[in-house]
């Protein structure tokens, strides 16, 4: 019903790996009890000469296929003794980190789940790709996005692997489901950055990574600004991650403010007594006889002749609603340069960065890159979308 281990050893060699990997436990101490209906197992060991390991068990054979569970517990384990199953998986090799492991296998009428937390510190990996023993998990470009999106300022990663509940005894070996565990973390990950960096302020539904901006404008408003505060803050506890922001223009729906903007301007300079003040012009009022001269001038000089013959057809008595016509006119006629476009979407990237400056993030992380050209008739706001890369 007993038996003592007083510095015994284990020797697990897993046949999975190609060579197979041997995995040493030595120092082990500890007890087996058998009882009349649970058998408990206590051991305590030092793994690869280094890392400490506590494994506790128990089993009852009750049930069908009887239940029990596993709790090991493994601290200051040199990480690279699992360099041979990243390898495996991704082609890279962890070259340096410390380890401390919890695992939770619970087993019932053969079927089984397992729980993990896995914190790792100073982990590395060689720059250096090899072929992936196991094929058909693409996942060594995104591999380094991912440790830099759980990578916090002291260099710690804290992760659990998500392994989905098995039957005992099926074809798809043990270790096969955590590696698919640990590729679907990392796809996971990767695929959704930003949902990643709104968990870390407890706003996982955000959309981060979008920045909109009303046409014509290049001033954050204010959902934007609460929104990259929000970024700004995560980026800080991630220092691994830096950001690429694409400065875009809507060469319909930003034409058309810009242009509107430039004509209001010319109508309230030209119909002003006085020089032109800093704040830009308020409505213009069509029934005022220096807006109605200056607007019957621009017309005479910018529109043809049937469109001013089409506008008094439209409104023959040449009332307030006719001069608002022959704006909009001037407005659709206004020549809006590809230069100021691309000018606008440069300063909408740099709204952004120097809001994220505000929020602490290092400018030197932060990358303005190209002009993008979108066209969208009937959009109320113009996208900038932000794209999260690795340092």
């Amino acid at each position: 019903p007993l038996i003592e281990i007083k510095d015994g050893s284990l020797d697990l060699t897993d046949q999975s790996l190609a060579p197979p990997y041997q995995i040493r436990t030595d120092h082990v101490e500890g007890s087996i009890i058998r009882q009349e209906n649970r058998t408990t197992v206590s051991l305590a060991g030092r793994i690869m000469g280094g890392g400490t390991s506590v494994l506790n068990a128990n089993w009852q054979p009750t049930g069908p296929g009887g239940q029990g569970n596993l709790d090991i517990g493994v601290g200051n384990l040199d990480a690279t003794v699992l360099s041979p199953y990243l390898e495996a998986l991704t082609g890279r090799r962890i070259i340096s980190g410390q380890m401390e492991m919890h695992l939770d296998y619970q087993a019932t009428d053969q079927q089984f789940e397992l729980k993990n937390k896995i914190s790792v510190l100073g982990f590395q990996l060689d720059e250096v790709f090899t072929n992936p023993v196991t094929p058909g998990l693409p996942i060594q470009p995104s591999l380094d996005l991912a440790v830099a999106l759980v990578r916090d300022t002291n260099g710690r990663i804290d992760i659990s692997i998500p392994v989905p509940a098995g039957r005992i005894g099926e074809d798809t070996p043990f270790g096969g489901l955590v590696g698919e565990g640990f590729v679907s973390l990392v796809q996971s990950l990767t695929d959704t950055p930003f949902y990643t960096l709104g968990e870390l302020n407890g706003v996982p539904s955000e959309h981060l990574e979008r920045i909109e901006f009303m046409p014509g404008e290049a001033a954050l408003p204010m959902a934007a600004a609460g929104n990259l505060a929000i970024l700004g803050s995560a980026l800080v506890q991630r220092p691994g991650l830096g950001l690429r922001i694409d400065g875009r223009f809507d060469k319909v729906v930003d034409r058309q403010a810009l242009a509107r903007k430039q004509v209001r301007l010319h109508v309230a300079l030209a119909s002003s007594a006085g020089p032109p003040g800093r704040e830009a012009p308020g409505a213009i009022d069509f029934g005022d006889s220096k807006v109605i001269s200056v607007l019957e001038e621009f017309a005479g000089k910018r529109l043809s002749a049937a469109k001013l013959e089409a506008l008094r057809a439209r409104h023959p008595q040449q009332d307030p609603a006719f001069y608002e016509g022959v704006f909009e006119a001037l407005v659709r006629n206004e020549d809006v340069s590809r230069t100021k476009l691309k000018a606008l979407a440069r300063y909408r990237a740099q709204a952004i960065v120097d809001q994220l400056k505000v929020a602490g993030v290092d400018p030197k992380r932060l990358q303005i890159g190209t002009e993008i050209e979108t066209a969208h008739a009937q959009a109320r706001m113009v996208l900038v979308e932000l794209e999260i890369t690795a340092l």
